[in-house]
């Protein structure tokens, strides 16, 4: 029998839950075929179809809290339950591992209401003080602390500053409606991170414009704890940027391997503060290795158990005036 997969993880998501894990030290001598979850330590267990250690549950009804196990299959046998993990999905909720602002640099995060009606009830004259649900947006330095967000955005208009430091807004969103909001780029530079909170299902990215060079858009970014991207630095202006955000409430040591065709050729390891954020070039990241002429890849880990982070990668080519935004792929341990 194979043994009992460890360190499950459990992140809610809407209607959805996104959990990882371990794989056994014992696969049973003949390899993991599958693995199956169980939700509320009740019910059948559910095939994810793979012998990889993540999966994502659908179709989970937000604000309900949920608890997850799993096992693992092998052609002699299934193991034990893994440790219990629990997760409450939520309608709303994105991460941008990066954002900048200052110099003439500027940010627009651009979002969607993809709730095709309005969720919440008309007024009525018994309840004529339902308010809306509104996307809060919070802004974080590199160390983790919260930017006041005077000092990003313009607060004007609809926009208004929270007790807890968020920047709310005032208008609600119409059903498949869009809103932008967006640095004033004045200032010295800064650089962090953004989280948007909201009870309702938004999609959105960040549009990031660097002065003489181009304009890209970012998705938000997924949790993970183990994920690779490409990366390239060659003469003429051409290199990799890259930003990886703790999402712990505590401190995390992420683990970063500069790779070529499969081979390490340096490693490195970076702290990050609770909710605290790391922005660098390749070429800053990796200083004991030669990529003036590169072309590989960088992967990023965390140690099981210790928490999840989310990135993004930017390739930069100064020369021709192109911005790039590359994949951040999860690898399926």
């Amino acid at each position: 029998m194979p043994d009992a997969p460890t360190n499950l993880l459990a992140d809610g998501g809407n209607e959805q839950v996104a959990l990882s894990w371990d794989a056994p030290e014992n696969d049973g001598g003949t390899g993991i075929t599958d693995y199956e979850y169980r939700i509320d330590g009740k019910g059948r267990w559910i095939s994810i179809g793979s012998a990889g250690t993540t999966h994502t549950v659908t179709g989970l009804v937000n604000g309900t809290e949920y608890t997850f196990q799993v096992r693992a299959v092998s052609r002699v046998g299934r193991s034990r339950a893994s440790n219990r993990a629990e997760a409450t999905p939520g309608v709303g909720g994105l991460d941008f591992a990066h954002f900048a602002k200052g110099a003439g640099i500027t940010s627009d995060l651009v979002f969607v209401n993809v709730a095709p009606h309005p969720i919440r009830p008309a007024p009525t004259p018994f309840h004529s003080d339902i308010l809306p649900n509104l996307p809060v947006f919070y802004f974080y330095d590199q160390g983790g602390d919260l930017i006041d967000p005077g000092s990003v955005v313009d607060v004007t208009g609809d926009l208004m500053v929270t007790e807890d430091g968020g920047l709310s807004v005032q208008t609600e969103m119409p059903p498949l409606g869009e809103l932008t909001i967006s640095t004033h780029g004045r200032g010295d530079l800064l650089s962090g991170s953004v989280k948007i909170t909201s009870e309702r299902p938004l999609g959105g990215f960040l549009r990031f414009s660097l002065p003489g060079i181009g304009v890209t858009g970012v998705g938000a970014s997924q949790p993970v704890r183990d994920a690779i991207f490409p990366a390239r630095r060659q003469a003429g202006g051409i290199t990799t940027a890259a930003a990886i955000r703790n999402l712990s409430e505590s401190e995390l040591v992420a683990t970063c391997r500069l790779m070529k065709e499969g081979m390490v050729l340096e490693e490195v390891e970076i702290p990050l503060a609770p909710n605290g954020q790391e922005s660098q070039y390749i070429e800053e990241m990796f200083t004991g290795a030669d990529t003036s002429d590169f072309v590989g890849s960088v992967r990023c880990t965390v140690p099981p158990g210790e928490g999840m982070f989310t990135g993004v990668a930017v390739e930069i080519d100064a020369e021709s005036r192109i911005l790039t935004t590359l994949p951040v792929v999860p690898v399926q341990r």
